[in-house]
């Protein structure tokens, strides 16, 4: 399998199944708009387009030591504009470069678009500029063609940007794959995903836990530093679904070692459980069943091997995507154990049974307030849907629908996607939130 139909399996699997929302049609929310607009050209361009004219060797030369020490893609701010920046992705070409083209969310179309850079007459400089928020943060990779219609090159991370991140899948049946990120000025902070040197370390155990659902089910335990089986007073218990997600693409793990040791949230103890891909969609589908499983099966197990909290209100139940929807959906279920709900990019939009549309949404509308907190958020450019709502505008529309009922929710609209270099950065904002209510 290429790197292309990695890419777009990843893109499959994170928007689960049947319905994808990233590979559906456009339907845009009329009153944000997609964020990311192109432009003909940039500063980095026209300055190199004059210097050209005085001698083109010495000032490509000089162009591309620049580019090498600074790093790509090249951010300029604009005249004027305080809260946008141009960004211009760069390709240095060969006498067999006949067309490049880049992979980024940067259209407001379906899926990984195909974003095809332009040569600069008579260089070896290919580019492209798009006007963004200054908030962004996007991964991308680029396709060199020895013919303009040829997409059967491999495509490769950026080779002038340092910033990556590598994707790999359980089971190893799909290639390892490594992404550039292209991070705007002011994206989020990345501090807690990097292991910081004074952060004593946790421990992450997999374990298997037999069930009625689907039989022996994986999981991985993450227990604090210095954690004590004897302790007095039981820990806060963090469940997380989609677990390798969570222990691979998102460094959980560290996360949490780094928070517990600058006293951002209490030492806890994390459950991250495995769906594969031959279960995601029925576990995190509205799936009763599943609740049960959760409820009568799992979390007894784990109350039984850790010391962990039997306090709703000291338990945090979340995950992204469908996995965000199914914490949402849990908590709903069962507020005696999930009292507070974690959800990156929640795949609200979707129905179930006879709604057609926004399941959730409706569900809590009818009933009477429940006993939870929220941690809500969804990325600008998830502003995409086949029919119905976009998963922003039906972020959106769940915070309203929670706020009138005053449950107590945090909400933030992130410069991002949905993929996890959005999610990893986050995860530290939610679990900061709600363990304030410990």
């Amino acid at each position: 399998m290429n790197v292309v139909r990695v890419l777009l399996f990843f893109w499959l699997t994170l928007a689960g199944s049947g319905q994808h929302i990233l590979l559906a049609q456009e339907t845009r929310n009329p009153a944000s708009g997609y964020p990311i607009h192109p432009v003909e050209t940039s500063p980095l361009i026209r300055h190199l387009r004059t210097q050209i004219k005085s001698g083109m060797d010495v000032s490509l030369a000089k162009f591309w030591r620049e580019i090498e020490r600074n790093g790509t893609p090249v951010i300029e701010r604009m005249n004027g504009d305080s809260h946008n920046v141009v960004v211009t992705f760069l390709w240095r070409g060969g006498r067999e470069t006949q067309a490049v083209e880049l992979i980024a969310p940067l259209e407001s179309v379906p899926g990984m678009p195909h974003l095809s850079l332009t040569p600069l007459p008579e260089t070896n400089v290919w580019y492209r500029s798009w006007t963004m928020p200054d908030d962004v943060r996007f991964t991308y990779r680029l396709t060199p063609s020895a013919t303009a219609s040829d997409r059967r090159q491999v495509t490769v991370p950026d080779p002038l940007n340092p910033s990556r991140m590598t994707i790999s899948f359980e089971g190893g049946t799909i290639p390892t794959t490594e992404l550039a990120i292209a991070s705007m000025p002011n994206a989020l902070t990345e501090e807690w995903i990097t292991k910081q040197p004074s952060a004593p370390e946790g421990s992450v155990v997999q374990q298997v836990v037999n069930g009625v659902l689907s039989g022996e089910r994986k999981i991985w335990v993450y227990t604090p530093p210095r954690y004590d089986q004897r302790a007095p007073e039981s820990y806060p218990l963090l469940v997380l679904f989609d677990g390798f997600s969570y222990l691979h693409w998102i460094p959980t793990s560290t996360i949490l070692d780094n928070l517990i040791h600058a006293r951002k949230i209490p030492p806890l103890v994390a459950v991250l459980i495995d769906n594969s891909p031959n279960t995601r969609s029925s576990d995190l589908g509205y799936n009763t069943a599943f609740v049960e499983y959760l409820s009568d099966q799992l979390l007894p197990w784990i109350r039984t091997h850790y010391a962990v909290t039997h306090n709703a209100g000291r338990t945090i139940i979340g995950g992204y995507s469908d996995g965000g929807a199914a914490a949402a959906f849990t908590a709903m279920k069962r507020p005696d154990l999930f009292g507070n709900v974690l959800s990156q990019s929640g795949s609200f939009w979707e129905g179930h049974g006879a709604t057609k549309w926004e399941f959730l949404a409706t569900q809590y509308t009818e009933r009477a307030k429940l006993p939870l907190h929220f941690f809500i958020e969804a990325g600008l450019l998830e502003d995409i849907a086949k029919d119905g709502p976009s998963l922003l505008a039906a972020n959106r529309h769940l915070v309203e629908v929670l706020r009138k009922k005053n449950y107590d929710i945090t909400y933030q609209e992130v410069g991002g996607t949905h993929e996890p270099v959005h999610w990893r950065d986050t995860l530290p904002e939610g679990l900061i939130s709600l363990s304030k209510a410990f």
